[in-house]
């Protein structure tokens, strides 16, 4: 049970309920949304929180443990827009719902927090999905150990420093065929002399524009005519244009081969390229040719 403020109480009890929701929502690189159901600003909890009338609560759900609630809302909300909801920026972002008093804005109560599970959008429209912070712990927990590294290339636990020369490469945009084709020109004179087969796998970083701060996996690089044309592993939901800075990082299979003779980095390699395989782990003593139980 919720203990509520001894004056939010008190306002209840007199009938003359002058309560407003307010919606904090924090992505996840930090961008803050604050919004409120009321017809003014409202600073509570020293946050402003601006009108946002296009922001509803939707259903609620409650099982033991976990808690899902939805909320709805037209793309006119100040900081909420539609590329960053198709690019999955708002995924898995922190709410707080707060319900204060318009007249007295110091007398609320932090009614909910949790975070955003699933984002639809429905032409002008928006509904994010709700889950509290139980459903984080639905998730999980451990290595999975494997013959490949599980780290991330460059990570901490990697260790590679995909800043050192032939690693990474810098350019811009000069076309774009299609979601999946991009072009890409020397930022500031002719490419490097690269074996560009090794650059199969690695990642496009798009830098500026609208899909600034995104990676696309790539199946393929060729340098044709003076700019490269990347064939990417997925179709991008929206396009850069020309002119966009990119980054291309170059990729690694996860493979001890690969991270011993392209990186030099055997010594961090974070998988177990010796492990035995489902047919030694099953097999059994056979009738003939039995070795005594060595593999």
């Amino acid at each position: 049970m919720r203990a509520l403020p001894t004056a939010l109480a008190a306002r209840l009890a007199d009938g003359a309920v002058t309560l407003a929701r307010c919606w904090r929502l924090v992505r996840r690189d930090g961008v803050e949304v604050c919004a409120t159901d009321h017809d003014r600003p409202l600073c509570v909890d020293g946050r402003t929180y601006q009108p946002a009338t296009a922001l509803a609560a939707g259903h609620a759900e409650h099982e033991p443990g976990r808690d899902r609630l939805s909320v709805t809302g037209a793309l006119d909300v100040a900081g909420i827009s539609e590329d960053d909801l198709i690019l999955g920026r708002w995924h898995h972002g922190r709410v707080e719902l707060l319900v204060a008093d318009w007249q007295d804005p110091a007398v609320f109560v932090r009614l909910w927090s949790g975070r955003v599970g699933h984002v639809t959008r429905r032409d002008r429209a928006f509904e994010l999905d709700l889950e509290n912070a139980a459903a984080a712990l639905d998730v999980p927990v451990g290595r999975v150990f494997a013959r490949t590294c599980d780290a991330v290339l460059g990570d901490a636990r990697c260790g590679v420093d995909l800043d050192q020369p032939g690693r990474s490469v810098t350019g811009t945009l000069d076309s774009v065929s299609d979601a999946r084709t991009l072009l890409v020109a020397a930022a500031g004179g002719p490419w490097p002399a690269l074996p560009w087969t090794d650059w199969a796998g690695s990642q496009v970083q798009v830098q500026t524009g609208r899909l600034a701060g995104t990676g696309w996996p790539v199946l393929a690089a060729r340098l044709e005519a003076g700019v490269i044309r990347l064939s990417l592993a997925q179709a991008m939901p929206l396009l850069p244009a020309p002119g966009d800075a990119v980054r291309l990082v170059i990729g690694c299979d996860h493979s001890f081969a690969t991270c011993r003779d392209r990186f030099a980095n055997q010594l961090n390699f974070r998988g177990c390229p010796l492990m035995p395989g489902d047919d030694a782990v099953l097999s059994g003593p056979a009738g003939s040719g039995n070795d005594g139980g060595r593999r």
